[in-house]
């Protein structure tokens, strides 16, 4: 279970596909123009926590990559503020992503929590 926040009134919860879908679909609050070779931060207007031992992938969406050249700078989640998605434009016309549009999806994967202790390394 992710624990989700709406940060304003323009926030859409995270979606599935279909009841079995591994990725979150996740959307824009507010309208935004990617810059022909540029990029732009969207805003999900979403505060998120994952499970303990798991965090948050940000992944390209299929379609925006195929058919527009976007990419997703792929940030981590653990406990966020407002999420935001990085978007690149390698096209070249300007992108217009509009309120309620879905620009990415969140993949939860399961990690281990480690410690760090100084000594030795098989490797040195």
């Amino acid at each position: 279970m992710i624990k989700v926040r709406r940060l304003s009134s323009n926030a859409k919860l995270p979606t599935k596909k279909a009841s079995d879908s591994v990725c979150l679909q996740l959307y824009s609050a507010h309208d935004v123009t990617v810059p022909s070779h540029g990029k732009a931060l969207v805003q999900t207007d979403l505060e998120m926590e994952v499970p303990f031992s798991t965090f948050g992938r940000i992944v390209n969406k299929p379609g925006l990559s195929v058919d527009n050249e976007i990419d997703v700078y792929s940030p981590i989640i653990e406990h966020s503020g407002n999420v935001g998605v990085v978007l690149y434009n390698h096209g070249d016309n300007d992108f217009i992503v509009a309120t309620g549009g879905c620009v990415a999806q969140l993949v939860v994967e399961q990690a281990v929590i480690v410690q760090v202790r100084e000594g030795s390394c098989v490797y040195s």
